[in-house]
């Protein structure tokens, strides 16, 4: 598998995972130390998902595109891509936000992992059903 695929296919993962609120599988997806959302570490990442899986009220799908491998260093790459973010609530998909994500990953025991991930996103974004969770610093731009 090329590093392109295995960077393509973590963020599927990852993308399923969130989903489909299974916090262990998305977890998984980071190394130990990881940096996303501006947290540090796959145990404040768990403590983070598992609040936003209980509190989310529509089920969401994230959708990555145009994903392009901006850095390969053999053991480490980097890969941005479009994130689009729908929600699904009584009965209706809606769009819920844009954006592009900046994807840091490594490889760790010949499994790739992501090492850091900072979303920019297009406008705001605060869903209702989430008040208060996300950490971000200008309404649009989640760290890691």
């Amino acid at each position: 598998m090329t590093t392109y695929e295995a960077l393509a296919s973590l963020l599927a993962a990852y993308a399923y995972a969130r989903d489909t609120r299974d916090t262990d599988g998305a977890v998984a997806c980071f190394a130990e130390d990881a940096e996303a959302f501006g947290l540090t570490g796959q145990e404040d990442l768990r403590r983070f998902l598992e609040r936003v899986h209980k509190l989310q009220v529509a089920d969401r799908r994230h959708v990555f595109t145009n994903l392009a491998l901006i850095a390969d260093g053999g053991d480490t790459a980097t890969m941005r891509a479009y994130e689009t973010l729908y929600t699904i609530a009584d009965g209706k998909i809606s769009l819920a936000v844009t954006g592009t994500v900046e994807l840091k990953a490594r490889r760790v025991d010949d499994c790739w992992l992501i090492h850091g991930m900072t979303l920019d996103l297009d406008i705001p974004y605060a869903p209702e059903d989430l008040a208060g969770v996300f950490p971000l610093d200008d309404d649009r731009r989640f760290h890691g």
